[in-house]
């Protein structure tokens, strides 16, 4: 973490059990991917750039609330 010493971030930052960080990477692994092209669409969706009613702005649409329902209720990793 760029300090001096070890002790000094073993001090001052929390620390995660081995089975912990164990569920967290699975948790990560398990969760959906998208490819660029859906992020791109996502995106352009969320800054209006597409036209509503339009193809593309229906499979975006599906994309968000996909990744909604995905992430709703999701803890936040601490």
């Amino acid at each position: 973490m760029g300090h001096e010493t070890e002790t000094i971030t073993e001090t001052h930052y929390a620390k995660m059990s081995d089975g912990h960080r164990s569920e967290v990477i699975e948790e990560l692994r398990s969760r959906e991917v998208w490819t660029d092209n859906e992020k791109d669409l996502m995106l352009d969706y969320h800054q209006h750039k597409l036209a509503p009613g339009s193809l593309e702005f229906k499979r975006a649409r599906k994309l968000v609330s996909e990744r909604e329902a995905v992430w709703d209720g999701e803890e936040v990793l601490e």
